[in-house]
């Protein structure tokens, strides 16, 4: 290396190597919280849904009927 790093270009390494990893990023932590975790055995299986997400889910969409139901059905 010839000496200083600029911000700008040490901001384009450090996000030339966060492009690299897939495994980094607010889109990977969202597929961990939505997913059950990958098997890194058999790759091409696909990931099916959390228990726990499910269930939030099944929950909110239960609460959000009963509020349209009890205000705006009745």
């Amino acid at each position: 290396m010839n000496g200083l790093v600029t911000q700008k270009e040490m901001h384009e390494r450090a996000m030339l190597a966060f492009r690299k990893r897939g495994d980094v990023g607010l889109r990977q932590a969202v597929k961990n919280i939505m997913l059950e975790p990958a098997n890194p055995f058999q790759a091409e299986e696909k990931r099916r849904p959390a228990h726990g997400f499910v269930l939030f889910l099944l929950i909110a969409a239960i609460m959000i009927g009963c509020f349209v139901y009890f205000n705006f059905l009745t």
